[in-house]
């Protein structure tokens, strides 16, 4: 398969060609990447439209990077980070230990993170780990790829943003901080849109 090839994350996960196989003991043994992946995850998420992921020259695929799909299926995804791993269905398909390893990051994961950074916490389990909105609030976690990609989830807020980019550069300092401000104003919109409501239930005594 040549390089820069792709791989496709069925809707309904089909046997695929030409990937090593995983050699890990349990009921995934023997299964590739793309396998596990579409078996696993993509098909139990109600995904509207495949998804595809680069490979290399000898047909294996990465797994930090090269997903290749819609925004509305990454912020289903998203959507079920955010719930704690769980499906709408209430599936548990992403581990909850997993989860609350990864929103609890020890002083190694949070050395990874530049202390001259106002946003971050630390970065664990291939997720960068960002401040909650306030001490009564949670970390959030966000995947953050070159050239501008973002998926933010912050369970917190019960929000997901998505957003696809092909900027010039593969990270860029400046448009990191236009990113964050403008996630942040998002969610300081939406949680004053909903505070009257959360007040006028509190004297209603709901």
């Amino acid at each position: 398969m040549k390089p820069a090839a792709h791989l496709a994350l069925q809707q309904r996960a089909r046997e695929e060609q030409g990937e090593k196989r995983l050699a890990k003991k349990g009921a995934s043994a023997g299964w590739t990447m793309t396998e596990l992946l579409s078996k696993r995850l993509w098909s139990q998420l109600g995904m509207e439209r495949e998804a595809r992921i680069t490979v290399d020259a000898d047909g294996k695929c990465g797994v930090s990077g090269g997903l290749l799909c819609t925004p509305r299926d990454l912020v289903r995804l998203g959507r079920a980070l955010s719930a704690g791993g769980r499906s709408q269905s209430g599936a548990q398909l992403i581990p909850e230990s997993f989860l609350e390893d990864t929103m609890s990051p020890d002083e190694e994961a949070r050395q990874r993170y530049s202390k001259a950074d106002p946003y971050g916490l630390a970065y664990q389990n291939s997720f960068w780990i960002l401040k909650g909105e306030s001490k009564r609030h949670r970390p959030s976690l966000m995947a953050y790829g070159i050239h501008g990609q973002v998926l933010w989830v912050d369970p917190s807020a019960e929000l997901v943003v998505v957003k696809l980019a092909t900027s010039e550069s593969p990270m860029d300092d400046q448009e990191y901080t236009q990113v964050m401000e403008a996630l942040l104003a998002v969610r300081r919109a939406l949680r004053s849109r909903d505070q009257p409501a959360e007040q006028n239930d509190a004297l209603s005594g709901v």
